[in-house]
C-alpha cells in the first residue's frame, strides 16, 4: 500500500483532559478543554482551523454529539466542514485518520480532531443493551465484553497448552504493570498501583477476568491538530510525523461466534499490522519501535492485540510478559501512561488519548511516565468492538 500521502501531515499539537468520573463536566466542556490545550499546544487560534472531525459514539442525550455541528458550535468555528465520525471504540481513532486524509488531499492546511465521551451519564443498561441483546437470538444472546474476551482467552490457552493457572498470571502481570503505568499518568481514571492479591479480591466479572481486569467506565476527551508539513516548517512547529496508517474489518458484528473463526487472534488486528509495518518499513516490532499503545480494554486484550501486532511467536507473549520485556524500563514499554484499563475509556477519546500518549512519549514530555532513552518511533493499535481496527505509527 502506498503512503506518500503521509509524507505531507503532521500532529503539531494535542491536548487531554483528565480521565475520570466528572460530573461537574458537560460533555461541551470535556470536548472544549481538550480542544483547546491542543490549539494551544499548536501555537493557533480557533480561527485558523480550516476542517475539524468529531470522533464519538454514544451521544449522552440521543441529539448532542450526533454530529459535527456540536463541535462547531462549542468551538465557534462555523463556515467550515466538520463532521462526525463513529466506529465503536475506534472512533476517536477513525477520526484521526479521515482528518489525515483531508490535509492529504490538499484540501486544507490545518485541521482539528476532538475524540470525547460522557460514559458516567448514559448508564449500565444502555451499554449492555448495546452487546447483550442485539443480533442473532441465540447464539449470542446474553453475551458481554469481559465475557467474549474471557472466551476467546480461555480458547487460547486450551489451543497452546497453556495452564489456566499460568493464564492468570500473564493477566495479572497486564493488570498491575498498566495500574503501574497509571499511578505515574495525573490524567489517568485510575491512579493507584494494584497487587495480584487485590485483583483475586476483586469481584469475578466472566473466568478468569476479574473487576480489575476491566477498564473502567469515564469521561473525557482529548484532541490533535494536524499541518500540512510545508506550512508547519514555515511556522516552525515541532513536528511528530504520521509514518503508517491502516484500517481493517473483519467477523461478523453481530456473529462474534461465527464457525470459521479461530477465536485465538483478531484478523483484522494482524493484517492490520502487516500493513502497517511494510507502511513504515517495521522489519522486527520489538527491535524497530520505541513505545506502543494496544486497546486494552479487559487484560485478555491486551494480550491478544501484542501478540496480533507480532510482539512474539504464536502462543509465547505470556512468556515475554513474565519476564518484563514492556514494563515502562522494558526494552519496549507498552500501554506507558496506564492504558485503557487505568485511563479509562470513553469510547470517543480513547484512540484520540493514545495518540495524546505517543505524541508526549516521541517529544520527550511525558512527565513521570516518560520512557527511558530517546523514543523515536510509537504505534498506536485501537480496537473498535472486536469488527475492526485502526492503528496509527508515530514518528518524531
Amino acid at each position: 500500500m502506498n503512503n506518500d500521502y503521509l509524507d505531507e501531515v503532521a500532529i503539531v499539537g494535542v491536548g487531554c483532559t483528565r480521565f475520570g468520573e466528572q460530573f461537574d463536566k458537560s460533555y461541551a466542556d470535556l470536548a472544549v478543554d481538550a480542544a483547546y490545550e491542543a490549539i494551544a499546544d499548536a501555537g493557533i487560534e480557533p480561527k485558523d482551523i480550516q476542517a475539524a472531525w468529531l470522533g464519538t459514539q454514544l451521544p449522552t442525550d440521543g441529539l448532542e454529539g450526533n454530529c459535527g455541528i456540536w463541535l462547531a458550535d462549542y468551538l465557534g468555528i462555523f463556515d467550515i466542514p466538520v463532521g462526525r465520525c463513529t466506529a465503536a471504540c475506534a472512533s476517536g481513532m477513525e477520526a484521526f485518520r479521515n482528518a489525515v486524509f483531508g490535509v492529504a488531499s490538499g484540501k486544507h492546511d490545518i485541521v482539528l480532531v476532538v475524540g470525547v465521551e460522557k460514559m458516567r451519564d448514559i448508564g449500565p443498561r444502555m451499554l449492555i443493551d448495546f452487546v447483550a441483546e442485539r443480533g442473532h437470538p441465540g447464539i449470542r444472546k446474553g453475551v458481554s465484553f469481559p465475557g467474549f474476551f474471557a472466551l476467546m482467552f480461555n480458547r487460547y490457552l486450551y489451543r497452546y497448552g497453556i495452564s489456566p493457572e499460568m493464564g492468570r498470571k500473564y493477566l495479572t502481570q497486564i493488570t498491575t504493570q498498566n495500574h503501574y503505568n497509571g499511578s505515574l499518568n495525573p490524567k489517568a481514571h485510575f491512579q493507584k498501583p494494584v497487587t495480584e492479591e487485590e485483583i483475586l479480591n476483586s469481584p469475578k466479572v466472566a473466568e478468569p477476568v476479574h473487576l480489575l481486569d476491566c477498564c473502567p467506565t469515564t469521561d473525557g476527551g482529548a484532541a490533535i491538530v494536524l499541518m500540512r508539513k510545508k506550512v508547519a516548517k514555515e511556522m516552525k512547529k515541532n513536528m511528530v510525523h504520521i509514518r503508517g496508517l491502516s484500517k481493517y474489518v473483519s467477523w461478523p458484528w453481530n456473529e462474534g461466534f461465527d464457525a470459521r473463526l479461530a477465536l485465538t487472534s483478531f484478523d483484522h488486528s494482524v493484517k492490520a499490522a502487516q500493513d502497517i509495518y511494510q507502511q513504515a518499513n517495521i522489519k522486527n516490532p520489538v527491535e524497530d519501535l520505541d513505545v506502543v499503545e494496544v486497546h486494552d480494554c479487559f487484560s485478555p486484550a491486551q494480550f491478544m492485540d501484542m501478540e496480533d501486532l507480532g510482539l512474539s511467536e504464536k502462543g509465547k507473549i505470556g512468556e515475554l510478559l513474565l519476564d518484563g520485556l514492556f514494563t515502562l524500563d522494558g526494552k519496549l514499554p507498552v500501554n506507558t501512561g496506564g492504558g485503557v484499563l487505568c485511563s479509562g475509556h470513553p469510547v470517543g477519546a480513547t484512540g484520540t488519548r493514545m495518540l495524546y500518549v505517543l505524541t508526549k512519549q516521541l517529544q520527550g514530555k511525558a512527565g513521570k511516565f516518560q520512557v527511558r532513552g530517546d523514543p523515536h518511533i510509537g504505534l498506536a493499535q485501537n480496537l473498535g468492538g472486536y469488527a475492526l481496527v485502526v492503528t496509527v505509527i508515530l514518528s518524531n
